[in-house]
């Protein structure tokens, strides 16, 4: 039975229509206009309901996310915040970064999560942890290289390079972050907009870390443009040590998952950036 069908029957609505979303690798995303008029967005993924209990999640923190209708095994149906993926204009980059800022304005006692959660198809290790620099040591750059390597992806000299550098990051990390709410997996392809409206984000994989994480993610797969740090600026101010010395660090992380997941020049940004920080 495909998508539509499924659809309609968890509904027990007449699809009239519907259109294909960009959804990634595994999943299938279709925006589905119903007998009344109303537009749903149906996603099959393999994490269904671990989605819908992050994107409550981020409700209660009054982020901007899809509400959740109805879910029966990988069939998840959302509302549609419309749009389309990307910052379309600068009021729409300058709103995502203030609700971004908003978001990250919730913190917790430890960094980590109160379940795991995942990245894409990868598990994402939220154990809690009261020190940010092992978490991002053991929980995220280990723990994907690791995977990576595994995969035949990572060679084993690069591995032994990030060994080195998990256990200097103190060196690095110093500064103490909060524990703040993050999405997650902060690119330009899971903020919906209209030209110059935003609509909201989409595909969280969250947990509690240093906000920088993604706004790291966000300069690497671009869209964090001069609005959308005027926007960021206007509800948390972000320290220029972020940008001289810790942005390409963090973006170790979203580039270890590519590299498990793709492999190919990713491996060569992972090296570009371990040489810059000594390892």
């Amino acid at each position: 039975m495909n998508l539509d069908a499924r659809a309609q029957r968890l509904l027990d609505r007449r699809i009239v229509n519907s259109e294909p979303l960009a959804g990634g690798d595994i999943c299938e995303v279709r925006r589905l206009i119903l007998d009344d008029g109303a537009s749903l967005v149906a996603k099959s993924t393999p994490h269904a309901h671990l989605e819908a209990r992050m994107l409550a999640d981020l409700a209660l923190a009054d982020a901007p996310v899809p509400k959740v209708i109805s879910i029966e095994g990988d069939l998840l149906i959302m509302t549609d915040l419309g749009g389309r993926a990307g910052l379309a204009g600068p009021a729409a980059a300058e709103e995502a970064g203030r609700r971004l800022a908003l978001l990250h304005s919730h913190v917790g006692d430890r960094f980590g999560y109160e379940y795991d959660t995942v990245i894409g198809p990868l598990p994402q290790d939220n154990r809690p942890c009261d020190d940010w620099p092992a978490f991002y040591a053991e929980r995220r750059l280990l723990t994907m290289a690791r995977m990576a390597k595994e995969a035949g992806r990572l060679p084993i000299v690069t591995l032994r390079r990030i060994e080195r550098l998990s256990g200097n990051l103190d060196r690095w990390l110093a500064h103490r972050p909060a524990a703040s709410l993050v999405h997650g997996d902060f690119w330009s392809g899971n903020v919906v907009s209209v030209p110059d409206r935003l609509c909201g984000f989409i595909d969280p994989a969250i947990y509690r870390g240093d906000s920088e994480m993604d706004l790291a993610m966000l300069a690497l797969f671009g869209g964090l443009n001069d609005a959308f740090l005027r926007g960021y600026g206007s509800v948390r101010r972000i320290a220029s040590a972020f940008f001289e010395k810790r942005m390409a660090l963090y973006q170790l992380w979203p580039l270890l998952v590519h590299v498990r997941l793709f492999g190919g020049g990713y491996l060569t940004s992972v090296e570009r950036i371990l040489a810059r920080y000594d390892a």
